[in-house]
């Protein structure tokens, strides 16, 4: 077994911080500063408004909210509740019903639901095979740092086949939570330490990742999943390790013509299966919700 670690591979700090930060992605948790503060909401409970009339639906998302200002908080009526909680459910933006469907079916039960389109399903599919990837990859990481097997560390790091390919049908099929994994599942995490060759690998896939997340922005999914503040934390933490700018004027353009290359790749996909175009506009009850 070779034993010496190769300049271009990473770390075992490394591979062991990247958990901590799949994690924290996975799950939608932000650790944000006092201004840049948001919400997480639950879509099966309601609260009263301020001024104590009228109900909100809320959703108990895992991935961050924006907060409704209180000058856009109004009386909710039932009607308001039911179209914000099956705009949720469309996007599958829904906890509960992910725990409903994690309870009640097998893996192949939520496949067979998965090949029909149903979001949900997808979605929680994709939330297994995170846990499930996340815990035996803990396992497997601390016996090869043991062993000291770097070959095996990188090879560790490998994407899953399955969970792109159930995330792009997810994205095919409407869901917020499909486009969020794809974007986790191409992040890196940038150390002071990289070589100029991880460096470059590192930008790459932080170019990759914020072209999901305009595809986000595209869907709009932008205010629910607060892509603006997890951007600049991203950049700013890139620009921390990195000691400079991490992206370019042509990086950035490179994006923004990544990003339509995705979305017109997704929505392509939706013609070649009947479902026409995406639909991107919340209706103006979810909007309100969210104090756009």
């Amino acid at each position: 077994m070779n034993t010496e670690k190769p300049t271009h591979l990473l770390s075992p700090k490394r591979f062991v911080l990247l958990i901590g930060v799949v994690l924290v992605i996975g799950i939608g948790y932000l650790v944000l500063d006092d201004d840049d503060a948001v919400a997480t909401t639950s879509q099966t409970a309601t609260v009263e408004n301020v001024e104590g009339q009228g109900q909100q639906p809320v959703n108990n998302s895992s991935a961050p909210v924006k907060a409704p200002s209180p000058s856009a908080v109004k009386q909710r009526t039932a009607a308001d509740v039911a179209i914000v909680d099956s705009w949720f459910d469309e996007v599958g933006y829904s906890t509960e019903l992910r725990k409903t469907y994690d309870q009640q079916y097998s893996d192949e039960q939520l496949k067979d639901l998965a090949d029909t389109g149903d979001i949900i399903a997808i979605d929680t599919l994709l939330e297994r095979i995170f846990r499930k990837n996340n815990l035996e990859f803990e396992a497997k990481l601390k016996a090869l740092i043991d062993a000291g097997d770097y070959v095996g560390i990188q090879q560790l790091g490998t994407i899953d086949k399955e969970y792109i390919a159930l995330a792009e049908k997810g994205i095919v099929y409407g869901s917020y939570n499909a486009i969020s994994a794809l974007a986790r599942s191409v992040g890196q995490v940038p150390s002071p330490d990289d070589s100029p060759e991880q460096k470059q690998q590192n930008i790459q896939s932080l170019r990759e990742q914020l072209a999901f997340m305009g595809v986000m922005k595209m869907r709009g999914g932008g205010e629910l999943y607060s892509t603006d503040i997890l951007k600049e934390h991203m950049l700013n933490w890139y620009r921390k390790d990195y000691g400079e700018e991490p992206l370019s004027a042509e990086d950035h353009e490179w994006i923004n013509n990544r990003t339509h290359e995705l979305y017109n790749h997704y929505q392509a996909k939706r013609h070649e299966l009947g479902l026409g175009d995406f639909d991107n506009e919340p209706p103006k009850e979810v909007k309100e919700f969210l104090g756009e």
